[in-house]
């Protein structure tokens, strides 16, 4: 994403969420146009080409040895349509994303969603191992709002 982010992609949005029995991280990689106007760490579950899910943040293809740039580079391929809606600047999401990636980077994981979690009812993002959280992110411009 960070990698998304310098080639000048930063309406891409990840969301993400704690399986019910803890044991997975499920992450969504969608666009702003595609993420809730109340709190934009939700994802309005589209199906095609908006929405890449990566259980426990594998892609669906090998990345062992690939750079972060290739990565990037390959999702932009793969999802055009998600990468002609993520190109721009959000300088709001950008600096929200900077803050989340500093906690991931301590091993605190930001999540919408867990079993006893719930960013929409908290008010905050919460992180795995810690009792910090994040602010929401910037919203987006979904209006189909409804926790799944």
């Amino acid at each position: 994403m960070a990698e998304l982010h310098r080639m000048g992609y930063e309406e891409f949005r990840v969301c993400a969420a704690i399986s019910p029995n803890g044991s997975a991280y499920r992450c969504w990689l969608t666009v702003k146009l595609n993420t809730w106007q109340r709190c934009g760490i939700f994802p309005h579950l589209t199906s095609g080409e908006l929405v890449l899910f990566t259980p426990n943040c594998k892609f669906p293809w090998d990345t062992t040895d690939m750079t972060p740039t290739q990565i990037a580079l390959k999702i932009i391929a793969d999802y055009p349509e998600m990468a002609r809606l993520a190109k721009g600047h959000d300088e709001h999401y950008a600096a929200w994303w900077r803050l989340a990636l500093e906690q991931c980077r301590q091993g605190h994981y930001f999540y919408a969603l867990s079993e006893g979690r719930n960013a929409w009812r908290d008010g905050c993002v919460p992180l795995t191992g810690t009792e910090d959280t994040l602010p929401y992110p910037p919203p987006g411009w979904a209006v189909k709002q409804s926790i799944y």
